[in-house]
């Protein structure tokens, strides 16, 4: 069903598409191509893990199943339907979660499709009182903005991909907790040619982090618009490494 006819046949969703772009200072009608999906995936019962998709904008989940590669290595901050998502289109996968109930729930999904490129690993963040007045803003401190997580350090799962060499890797996403640091920690590992992915970049606190990003050695890609299970639009950036 083209865009036009799923518009016609479907106002009032396209009603709430409207007030979502308009929400977020986006043009409907720029992004109505992915109406269809977006309606079918705010009405529930689907999931990333169900979908095998990254939770992640429509443009960008697009943009990536066309350039990834089945010889190319993907490190990821969060995992979920991405996981598996990655797993399909690349050579091997590697999965950061800091909850572990989710993290055994992703290894079984990927069991149970006998997934054997992609493993998740569990990193939860450590008590620190220290850290409680620290700047989630801050890329080298290691916490996490949300309130729930007060008082802990992710500096572990953080510095989770430290035993991958500089420069080895053709894709890390930033898609977890403490994702300021993750970018800062993720930078050095991405191949010339690479990419480095920050989801829901649009948040205030990730902008000192997204500055650390030279142009002249990173060539910036926005995928910013409407993603699946989310009624509101926001911001998927790339940064494909120069040099």
């Amino acid at each position: 069903m083209n865009a036009l006819l799923q518009i016609l046949t479907q106002p009032k969703d396209w009603m709430a598409f409207c007030r979502a772009a308009k929400s977020r200072g986006y043009s409907a009608l720029a992004h109505r191509r992915w109406f269809g999906k977006w309606a079918g995936s705010t009405r529930g019962g689907v999931s990333p893990i169900g979908d095998e998709q990254p939770w992640m904008t429509y443009a960008a989940a697009e943009f990536l199943s066309g350039w990834l590669r089945k010889d190319m290595s993907v490190f990821e901050w969060g995992s979920g339907g991405s996981t598996i998502f990655f797993a399909n289109h690349a050579k091997q996968v590697t999965a950061i979660e800091h909850e572990e109930a989710w993290a055994e729930q992703v290894r079984v999904a990927m069991a149970e499709r006998k997934i054997g490129n992609a493993h998740t690993l569990h990193f939860p963040p450590e008590s620190d009182a220290a850290s409680a007045t620290w700047d989630a803003a801050d890329p080298t401190a290691f916490v996490s903005g949300g309130e729930q997580f007060r008082g802990q350090s992710f500096q572990r799962y953080v510095t989770s991909i430290d035993p991958f060499p500089d420069v080895s890797l053709d894709l890390v996403v930033v898609d977890g907790r403490a994702r300021p640091s993750c970018l800062k920690r993720g930078m050095a590992k991405v191949k010339p040619g690479g990419m480095l992915f920050l989801d829901n970049a649009e948040r205030r606190h990730y902008q000192r982090a997204r500055a650390l990003l030279d142009p002249a050695q990173w060539e910036l890609h926005d995928f910013s618009g409407p993603g699946p299970y989310c009624a509101q639009f926001w911001q998927t950036i790339g940064w494909r490494r120069k040099s």
